[in-house]
């Protein structure tokens, strides 16, 4: 199950939603034990980011961000979006973070707005919530992302 963090919690308990709140973020795919919470300072390298058509991403500003949308329970690619993962380093998946589009230093926060969770191979059996054909990870290499969700209960 992926954790949310105390930031996004208390502004999802408001009038603000998922999709507006992490409009135009990535999602960072990070190798080592993943942190205690997603209040918590990143950990591991930084080995891929899933950004809009695999482009660069810069927070503050929207180009190539993610963009959401509300599927019953679950937060989803919006409609015709294409998404991919590009690698920046070389190494083993084993977790991801979920940012908005606000500048994150990565340090431990209660307002930074963020979802972890763990990943896998999908062909491993392991429970996780983000499933790759592959763990392993090179810098440059490119792979569309075919489903993803998050499910906020």
């Amino acid at each position: 199950m992926a954790f949310v963090s105390t930031g996004l919690a208390s502004r999802l308990l408001g009038t603000e939603s998922f999709a507006n709140l992490m409009l135009n973020g990535c999602i960072e795919i990070r190798s080592g034990t993943p942190p205690v919470s997603a209040d918590a300072e990143a950990t591991g390298v930084l080995l891929a980011r899933i950004t809009r058509d695999g482009g660069a991403w810069n927070a503050g500003n929207p180009a190539n961000g993610l963009q959401w949308q509300r599927d019953g329970r679950y937060i989803i690619p919006a409609t015709g979006h294409v998404w991919r993962m590009t690698g920046l380093a070389g190494g083993v998946a084993t977790w991801f973070r979920i940012l908005g589009n606000a500048p994150d230093p990565g340090t431990a926060s209660l307002t930074a707005l963020r979802v972890d969770g763990l990943v896998a191979d999908v062909n491993s059996g392991t429970p996780a919530d983000l499933y790759v054909p592959t763990l392993t990870i090179a810098p440059g290499t490119t792979r569309r992302v075919d489903a993803f969700w998050v499910s906020i209960y």
